[in-house]
Order: structure tokens, then C-alpha cells, then sequence
């Protein structure tokens, strides 16, 4: 996965792979996200190209995939703000902050997610704060993320 950054298709790679490119583009709150789907033979790699706060380098993280924009609207679609990770984790705390800073929602179970509820209802539109820290089965020192997350209604 590459993430905050960029790759290069050479022109022999691309026509080789021409019909086994899709691609999607969106603008959520002034912010571009582009995600690219290449399949080559019976395999199917999928990268997305986020802000570059939105993960750690993929070579030393055990988070897998941290949300850059939610719209908890009951469609099934990106409703839950929901960190994938792809080793085991322990001493987890996820902290999401208004725009004032305070703190809105906390967590210290990393499969729960969060709807874009607080204790006092829906949270309005806008971007929201997060800080996720952990130990990871891969490293003995804790980790810690910070970013931001688009919350559309």
C-alpha cells in the first residue's frame, strides 16, 4: 500500500495492464482522495493515495487502514470510522476531538468503531481529530497515529 505519497506506471507496465485499471476520484470537504485498482492475472492489488498523516509507513505500522472520511448515513458505506489493522494489538486508545479540541468519543477496544455519535447526539459535519496509540506484536516501544477525519452527512 502506498500511502501520502505517489507511483509511477511505466508506459509498458500501463499498456500491458490497460484494461485491468479502474480508478476512482472524489472531493469530500475540499480534500481530493484517488483510489487505484489494478488486477494482473488472477490477482488484485488495491491502493488508495491519502494525506499523507492519515498512516504510518506501511513498513514498520501494524495499522493496516485508517478512514479519511466518513458519512454515517445507514447506506453501508463508509458509515463507521473503523481502524483495520494487520497484526495483534494491545494497550489501544483511540481519542477523536472536535474542532475545539474537546474530546468527543474514546475507545479502548480496537474493533469498536465510531459512528459519528457523541454523548450528545450526531456530531454536525466537518473534520474531526483523532490519536490512536498502541503496542503492536511487531514492535515492543508504543506507536501512535494522528490524523484527521472527514465526518459527511
Amino acid at each position: 500500500m502506498i500511502l501520502g505519497g505517489s507511483a509511477d506506471l511505466d508506459r509498458d507496465s500501463y499498456q500491458k495492464l490497460e484494461y485491468c485499471i479502474r480508478y476512482e476520484t472524489k472531493v469530500v470537504m475540499n480534500k481530493f482522495f484517488f483510489t487505484l485498482m489494478l488486477s494482473y492475472i488472477c490477482s488484485l492489488y488495491t491502493t488508495s493515495f491519502l494525506p499523507a498523516n492519515s498512516m504510518a509507513d506501511s513498513n514498520t505500522a501494524c495499522i493496516e487502514f485508517i478512514p479519511t472520511a466518513i458519512s454515517p448515513n445507514g447506506d453501508g458505506i463508509n458509515d463507521e470510522f473503523r481502524i483495520r489493522f494487520s497484526c495483534k494489538v494491545g494497550d489501544y486508545m483511540l481519542e477523536i476531538y472536535d474542532e475545539s479540541n474537546e474530546l468527543i468519543h474514546q475507545s479502548t477496544d480496537h474493533e469498536e468503531s465510531w459512528n459519528g455519535v457523541t454523548a450528545n447526539g450526531p456530531a454536525p459535519e466537518g473534520y474531526y481529530s483523532y490519536v490512536i496509540q498502541y503496542r503492536s506484536s511487531r514492535h515492543s516501544l508504543p506507536e501512535r497515529e494522528e490524523g484527521e477525519v472527514a465526518l459527511v452527512r
